[in-house]
């Protein structure tokens, strides 16, 4: 994006007029890449064609195709928008300064999370307009040498394979990992080809036929449902795994991230890096098959996952937990397997190489908590983004109070800060293993 004059942003393929609210000025729905439809589905992405005159950047684009998130019980409902035609586009929010000078902005590229199949930019859940305007963050006329690249969940997990991926590393100075899957290994490529081979046969597409050209002429909602079941085959109780995600050696993974991270490829870029305190509870609390464990059953389950350590793990858990029923102790070692010891290690390998690095814990939990959800995953979004009101039957947040919301502020500030200068004025920097230097917003 090049430009910007009035209301009226220049882009490398036209104009787009963006609408005024409060102190920001928000362009919704510019297209970043043609429509995945026809030829185009399933395959790299195209540059859009562009457009003459004026483009209205009001409303943002529609999501893309995809069955309700599994999350759905935790987060709240949504009704469906998506649509192939349209749906790669982003949102720009921008400070109204910067319509009122010339001084290049910091910006913050920010993904959503979703499991790699679930979500849009576009929601109200994600509007960047309110932390936009307390940082001078996300603008157009942005300074290339101040870049954040950051996300939520599986695109925590994006987010740092492009920061730490040679071909895209070094366009970006600062990143933002928020409850990244990091325990979560990319998938092997074997395994990777057998859940593809399933789908097709789901699908019906026979093995010598043209699969890319049948794939294309399906009916979205065949797809969709094909997936649906695919997942159902390979659900295992607690596990977060989608059936299909980053594989090893592919685009963006050409190496496990714990290699490329001690060969420093993420050296000399600040971090902040967090989780809440009870990430796994999003995919545990509503799940029958973990809510009636019992104790042979978690550690059969966590031998699966840990090996010989499971009973040791399974004993130590137990004793710091109240109330430590089967079903707490397996989501407190799933939460600190997929979700915490992971950020920690990259924290704790970043902060001994002398590179600026934040950690938090989001401790925030609902007044009225039915389902034992705590500070779970997903939690913080309402916060850091200030759209409380886009969540009114979330069971994760419950009926925000004036001290939640003084809270998301402060939470919505440090990461503004960050953002813009790369450090937090009250927030000392973490050291390795210094569990006082951890930042706990709640």
């Amino acid at each position: 994006m090049t430009g910007i004059a009035g209301r009226i942003a220049q882009t490398d393929r036209g104009r787009v007029r963006g609408v005024t609210r409060g102190e920001v000025i928000s362009f919704r729905g510019i297209p970043y890449a043609a429509s995945p439809v026809g030829e185009l589905r399933f395959a790299p992405p195209r540059p859009h064609p562009g457009w003459t005159g004026v483009r209205e950047a009001v409303e943002a684009g529609p999501a893309v195709p995809q069955a309700a998130s599994r999350l759905e019980q935790v987060m709240g409902a949504r009704v469906p928008d998506w649509n192939e035609d349209g749906a790669l586009t982003v949102n720009v929010h921008a400070p109204s300064g910067a319509f009122e000078d010339n001084a290049s902005r910091p910006v913050l590229v920010w993904w959503h999370g979703g499991g790699f199949t679930s979500g849009s930019g576009g929601w109200d859940w994600y509007d960047g307009g309110r932390l936009a305007a307390l940082g001078d963050i996300a603008s157009f006329g942005g300074d290339p040498g101040q870049v954040t690249v950051g996300g939520q969940s599986a695109r925590a997990y994006s987010a740092l394979s492009l920061a730490l991926d040679p071909r895209t590393s070094g366009l970006m100075t600062r990143v933002l990992l928020q409850s990244g899957p990091f325990g979560l290994a990319p998938q092997d490529p074997r395994n990777a080809t057998e859940n593809a081979e399933t789908y097709l046969r789901l699908l019906g597409v026979e093995s010598g036929a043209d699969r890319a050209k049948t794939l294309r002429t399906l009916p979205v909602e065949q797809l969709l449902s094909a997936y649906g079941r695919l997942a159902g085959q390979l659900a295992r109780p607690g596990s977060a795994a989608p059936p299909m995600y980053p594989v090893l050696g592919g685009p963006g993974v050409p190496r496990a991230w714990q290699r490329t991270l001690a060969d420093g490829a993420l050296d000399g870029k600040a971090l902040l890096i967090g989780t809440t305190r009870d990430e796994a509870t999003a995919f545990t609390a509503f799940d029958p098959r973990v809510q009636n464990l019992t104790s042979a059953g978690a550690l059969d389950l966590l031998t699966g996952q840990l090996g010989e350590r499971a009973h040791e793990v399974y004993q130590r858990y137990a004793a710091r937990l109240e109330r430590p029923t089967p079903a707490r102790v397996f989501t407190a070692v799933q939460t600190d397997e997929l979700f915490r010891d992971d950020s920690l290690r990259i924290a704790d390998h970043h902060a001994t190489g002398g590179n600026a690095t934040y950690v938090y814990r989001f401790d925030y939990r609902p007044a009225e908590d039915g389902h034992a959800l705590g500070a779970t995953h997903c939690g913080e979004l309402p916060f850091l983004f200030n759209t409380f009101d886009a969540y009114p039957d979330s069971p994760m947040l419950g009926r925000p109070t004036d001290a939640g919301r003084a809270l998301g502020r402060a939470f919505a500030t440090s990461v503004a800060e960050f953002v813009t200068t790369g450090s937090v004025t009250d927030w000392p920097p973490y050291a390795p293993a210094t569990a006082d230097r951890i930042r706990h917003f709640g």
